[in-house]
């Protein structure tokens, strides 16, 4: 078993956006993690608070960033 560590990719100020990127990543074999006050069992999506950080392995950040570049 190997240890993954995550790091932060980029963080995202609307929650259905941060669900899309998330999906993007995931087509493209990238597991992904989110992580934000919107998830909890009250979520918030207004304001600073619908801040989502999406976090990959840190050896597949050149490859995340990639797909995120290319247009669809």
């Amino acid at each position: 078993m190997t240890d993954t560590s995550f790091v932060p990719l980029l963080t995202v100020g609307d929650p259905h956006e941060a669900q899309i990127t998330a999906a993007r990543l995931r087509a493209a074999g990238i597991q992904v993690r989110m992580h934000g006050e919107n998830f909890g069992p009250y979520p918030i999506g207004l304001g600073e608070l619908a801040v989502t950080e999406i976090w990959v392995p840190a050896d597949r950040v050149d490859d995340a960033t990639e797909v995120l570049t290319n247009s669809v």
